[in-house]
């Protein structure tokens, strides 16, 4: 089965701005800065007759950019369908009120069709509305904008199928201010993702977490899920010849997603797995999990923090239909032994917290049969409980990486 792939700048087109249908691919920076004399040769007079802008390729619609300090450099690529002199950005509220005035974001001698990239400092809220506009001769051309677009928290997930979309039933975000990025395109959050796991037709717990998050702390909020149904750690190195879809899949998906948002542009990985693995030594997993994380890294060029959920089986597990055909056959022994291998996957998720930006994730084998119709996967009130211990944990992370120098 075919996995969807990110396919380098074709993610950056994916949604398309209204001013233009074929946007094209992001036009590569150019480190373009305000000249010397820029106030002057953008000082506007006149409010019509300049030249337009032809498309824009970032910022994205309904794409969140991860906050840092309280804030994010905004991406600003586009292309002139004019010659001019200068090119200017603002960010309104959604009530249309001024947040970010008109900032001269580049200036020189800019032929038709030329490329601009450079970027606007914005604070952290959303949806904003980004308008754009270029100046010839001290007259501004029409005004390009894009609407939706957020400055918050965003978060990668991975792992198996609790991380995906096996929940009793689907969700969608609550308050309009969660989307999913799958790959291919941004979208508003609603389960499930099909160009991300096909096998699950169910809900994931990251709508309603964004919902949650987005009220905590006044942001929009974004999930990037990489997760598959059933997957083994073993299947997630990079040179996996089990993982699904050829050799080292799952890996290469996983860390392309964390490359496409860059350094710094994702707040963290949610790692939610184990399930398949409650038989493999404890060292073993550590190392499995260690050499992702650190693939993850390099993609990412910065140490991109990781929150590892504990997940085995849940608590009362042995009380399970599966439990009580296992106590028929062994006499209960196997029993005693799954749980010690149970014991052992817990010990190397609590290990690894503290590996350098690795933060203890929520305990959701708490979580026992009452909110798993399955006996696995969570009913709609389990997701909603998962909500709870996911926003803490990741409520501590977030506190604990504000803090650092």
């Amino acid at each position: 089965m075919s996995l969807a792939m990110i396919s380098g700048s074709a993610v950056e087109s994916a949604v398309p701005s209204p001013i233009s249908q074929n946007q094209g691919s992001i036009i590569p920076s150019s480190g373009i800065a305000p000249s010397v004399g820029a106030e002057n040769v953008c000082q506007v007079t006149t409010e019509s007759g300049g030249p337009a802008v032809a498309a824009i390729t970032s910022p994205m619609r309904l794409r969140v950019y991860q906050r840092q300090g309280g804030a994010a450099q905004l991406p600003v690529n586009l292309v002139l369908a004019g010659a001019a002199d200068c090119v200017q950005a603002r960010i309104l509220r959604d009530d249309r009120s001024t947040l970010v005035d008109w900032t001269t974001i580049a200036s020189a001698a800019f032929a038709s069709g030329a490329g601009v990239s450079s970027s606007l400092n914005t604070p952290n809220g959303g949806w904003y509305f980004f308008e754009v506009r270029a100046i010839k001769d001290h007259a501004a051309g029409p005004v390009a904008t894009l609407d939706y677009i957020g400055v918050g928290e965003v978060f990668v997930t991975a792992g198996q199928s609790n991380s995906t979309f096996f929940g009793e039933q689907p969700q969608r975000t609550k308050t309009g201010k969660v989307v999913y990025f799958d790959g291919a395109t941004w979208q508003l959050c609603q389960d499930p993702l099909p160009n991300v796991d096909p096998q699950g037709s169910g809900g994931a717990p990251w709508c309603p977490l964004g919902d949650s998050i987005a009220a905590g702390y006044g942001v929009p909020v974004a999930f990037a899920p990489t997760g598959w149904g059933g997957s083994s750690i073993s299947q997630w190195q990079a040179n996996a010849s089990t993982s699904p879809g050829g050799v080292g899949v799952l890996y290469k998906r996983m860390t392309q997603t964390v490359a496409y948002f860059g350094p710094g542009g994702v707040r963290a990985v949610l790692w939610h797995q184990g399930e398949s693995d409650v038989s493999m030594p404890q060292n073993t997993y550590v190392t499995s999990l260690l050499a992702i994380i650190q693939g993850s890294r390099e993609a990412a060029g910065t140490a991109v923090p990781w929150i590892v959920a504990q997940a085995t089986y849940p608590h009362d597990w042995s009380s399970s239909s599966l439990a009580l055909w296992r106590t028929l056959s062994c006499e209960g022994q196997c029993i005693d032994e799954r749980n010690a291998q149970r014991q052992q996957i817990r010990a190397a998720q609590s290990q690894l917290v503290g590996a350098g930006n690795v933060f203890a994730g929520p305990d959701t084998d708490v979580l026992g049969l009452m909110y798993r119709p399955d006996g696995i996967h969570f009913s709609v009130a389990g997701l909603h409980a998962e909500v709870q211990l996911w926003g803490s944990s990741i409520h501590a992370a977030i506190q604990s990486l504000i803090q650092q120098p």
